[in-house]
């Protein structure tokens, strides 16, 4: 079994202000500016959830977004769940993996993200594909310096509960995420949207929130 776990949970809206207080309306806890995404056009705010964190990413204002899995917010007026990611400190091994299962996969992309301290954050991510070549959830990701993971320079204050996903008892992505080494739960529904977030449940200082 390859060690992993989810990295972080990604909530998507066309304006990255009204995201976060959005969030914070209804967690208590406000997501914190975390930077720009040079190559894609977004920027976002993020907030710790213990090992894993989530993410509010929004357009930035007079720039143009680049193709990406990520293209769809601009349209997204509410926070929405948009996908995950899982993180793992041997991507290759995921890879081969993935060949094993019969998976499609992206190429390993380089990523890069500049935050408002000077620093850049830099990753390696690796995205499954439809049989058209677009872009499914989850994804996976290998961070160049762990020290430096979001989960521990972000506001804190909320913890996962529990995460649901889309399952389907054909689907290859289902036998791959069986096969890593943290809990999920599985709801049968769409195979096409197999691996998509149902709804994640989160433990905030305002009591339960469910996004579905």
């Amino acid at each position: 079994m390859i060690s992993s776990e989810i990295d972080h949970l990604i909530l998507g809206i066309n304006n990255l202000e009204k995201g976060c207080t959005d969030f914070e309306n209804l967690s208590g806890v406000r997501p914190e500016f975390s930077g720009e995404h040079p190559n894609w056009g977004t920027h976002n705010a993020l907030l710790s959830l213990d090992q894993s964190y989530l993410e509010v990413i929004a357009p930035q204002p007079m720039h143009e977004l680049a193709e990406s899995p990520f293209k769809v917010i601009k349209d997204q007026h509410q926070l929405s769940l948009i996908g995950w990611a899982i993180q793992t400190t041997d991507l290759d091994a995921l890879v081969h993996l993935m060949d094993q299962t019969g998976l499609v996969h992206s190429e390993k992309l380089a990523g890069s993200r500049n935050t408002p301290s000077g620093e850049t954050l830099r990753w390696e991510s690796v995205f499954l594909l439809n049989e058209n070549g677009a872009s499914i959830n989850p994804f996976f990701i290998q961070w160049e310096n762990s020290a430096l993971h979001p989960s521990k320079t972000t506001p804190k204050g909320c913890t996962i509960t529990s995460i649901t996903v889309n399952d389907h008892s054909d689907s290859l992505v289902t036998k791959l995420l069986k096969q890593l080494s943290f809990p999920i739960n599985f709801e049968t529904g769409d195979k096409e949207k197999c691996g998509y977030l149902v709804e994640i449940e989160l433990d905030t200082p305002s009591g339960k929130l469910v996004l579905s």
